[in-house]
């Protein structure tokens, strides 16, 4: 039964499913998770790292360094979340104006000197 249902769900038949469904079956496709609406759909992939990501990444990682602080009491200084701070050390996400701005004021410097150090 259960791969009659998923298979119904890939072909886009969604005719009485969720009555066919028990909560034990949810997210039992490997690769895929089951949506409210009864479509199937993919998990998200990791964004791609630009090369602007990765040069601004640098920089934050050696200035939070030379401070002598933890991506966790820097995000708290700063008033982001540790896991963004990482996100950012790892260039996997490019900050927001305003981002840039609280972490340049944490590190004394000028938003346009991080970006100039990371060559942008």
């Amino acid at each position: 039964m259960y791969l009659a249902l998923v298979n119904d769900l890939f072909a886009g038949r969604r005719h009485d499913l969720w009555a066919r469904i028990k909560p034990s079956m949810l997210g039992r496709v490997k690769g895929h998770s089951l949506l409210l609406s009864g479509v199937p759909s993919r998990k998200r992939r990791k964004p791609k790292k630009t090369k602007a990501a990765i040069a601004l990444a640098k920089v934050l990682r050696v200035h939070r360094h030379d401070l002598g602080l933890s991506q966790e009491a820097f995000a708290e200084r700063v008033g982001l979340s540790k896991n963004y701070i990482g996100n950012l050390e790892r260039g996997e996400y490019e900050p927001s104006v305003s981002a840039l701005v609280a972490i340049a004021r944490e590190l004394n410097l000028q938003a346009s000197g991080l970006l100039l150090e990371a060559g942008y």
